[in-house]
């Protein structure tokens, strides 16, 4: 029996249950380590040995193949994020320059809520009135948020667009008679 380990000269310790001697110092066994079940090497033919290196090159190629396609999509998708990032960003502040600064000429659009407060009433106080344009009549918000006609609107000076309210956008805009 062994007592010394051949590959690093170290002593062995006892044998295992299924006899066989294992070095604890590198591994080493008296009996070969299981490998993966092939096709024996001599009983191949030089054909099937062709085709099995035929084999492992296509399968590296398409695994190539693969990996450099899917880093090319991932580059493609990246730049595309960065280019749809610039494009948005670019609309975005032509968007922002076409903007008038200055005063125009039209008015602006007004809620119902703004008009109330144009006119010089306060819409959250129950106590505060507007007085149409030549002073007849006076309305609190509650009756002047009742008022449909656009004739009625244009007493307190303010011109109402029908389709804009039935849009649900600001509809009251005041006239320059106002």
């Amino acid at each position: 029996m062994i007592e010394v380990c051949p590959r690093c000269y170290s002593r062995l310790g006892a044998p295992l249950k299924s006899g066989r001697l294992v070095c604890a110092n590198c591994g080493w066994s008296n009996e070969p380590a299981a490998s993966k079940t092939t096709i024996s090497g001599p009983n191949r033919s030089p054909f099937v040995e062709i085709l099995v290196q035929c084999w492992r090159i296509v399968k590296r190629t398409v695994t190539y193949v693969f990996q450099a396609v899917t880093q090319r999509v991932q580059e493609f998708r990246q730049v595309e994020s960065k280019q749809l990032v610039k494009g948005l960003s670019s609309r975005l502040s032509a968007l922002e320059q076409a903007i008038p600064t200055g005063s125009t000429d039209a008015p602006r659009w007004m809620t119902l809520e703004d008009a109330f407060r144009y006119l010089g009433g306060d819409p959250n106080d129950s106590h505060s009135a507007v007085s149409t344009v030549n002073g007849s009549s006076s309305l609190p918000f509650r009756r002047f948020r009742a008022l449909k006609n656009p004739a009625e609107f244009r007493s307190f000076g303010l011109e109402a667009d029908v389709t804009r309210r039935d849009a649900n956008k600001p509809w009251l805009r005041w006239t320059d008679e106002g």
